[in-house]
């Protein structure tokens, strides 16, 4: 797929240069962030990335725990469900790319709410059959959001500091490690099933939060 992704961006129009400058490495990403703070919007969403990306992820290194403990599967079938999840993730995509270009930072808060939900009903199902379709939820709802805040972040971002807007951005992924070692302490003291939905009940309050009082994201197109 990257390969592919390769050959198509070939046949992208050439938008311009930027010229060549004589900061250094480390100026520039100083540079970066002053940028950012002057900057509320793209700020709000990456700060918005930040919580969902650490609220939302830690199920993904857990989940040969729910496999094994919780629905009394093996790795073959583990295999399975996140295949599902990748089924869902391109059904996201291919949806993501099909909105129209308004009412973004709705539609990112929406399916991070939507992304929370249908974790926690993954946490609490033992059901072979349902898990499978919630991990096609739970794969269109990770790719809406993904997607949702990588389109805010990059249209936001003046030509000259988008790369390092969305390095940040990627930064950001690393962040969930710190998450999955919480959820797994937690899990000794209030199970597996409590442990993962706390922190993504977490992300619905946060986002329906957001949606209520923050209106600068809610219109963000």
């Amino acid at each position: 797929m990257y390969i592919w992704a390769i050959v198509f961006i070939t046949f992208l129009p050439t938008t311009g240069k930027l010229p060549p400058s004589s900061a250094s490495a480390l100026t520039e990403v100083v540079e970066g962030f002053k940028y950012l703070r002057m900057e509320p919007d793209i700020l709000l969403v990456l700060i918005f990335n930040l919580f969902a990306v650490v609220l939302a992820m830690p199920y993904q290194q857990l989940l040969p725990v729910f496999v094994e403990d919780i629905l009394k599967v093996g790795a073959g079938d583990m295999g399975i469900l996140v295949s599902f999840s990748g089924i869902g993730a391109i059904a996201g995509s291919l949806v993501s790319a099909s909105l129209p270009n308004r009412k973004r930072g709705l539609m990112l808060l929406v399916s991070s709410m939507f992304l929370g939900l249908v974790l926690v009903s993954f946490s609490f199902f033992k059901v072979w059959g349902l898990s499978l379709g919630v991990m096609v939820l739970i794969g269109m709802g990770q790719t809406g959001r993904i997607t949702l805040n990588n389109i805010p972040a990059q249209y936001y971002s003046s030509d000259q500091f988008r790369g390092r807007i969305m390095g940040i951005f990627d930064m950001q992924m690393s962040f969930p490690g710190f998450t999955v070692l919480g959820a797994a302490l937690l899990t000794g003291i209030i199970g597996m099933e409590w442990a993962v939905s706390s922190f993504t009940l977490l992300l619905v309050a946060v986002s329906l939060s957001l949606i209520i009082f923050v209106s600068r994201l809610r219109r963000l197109d």
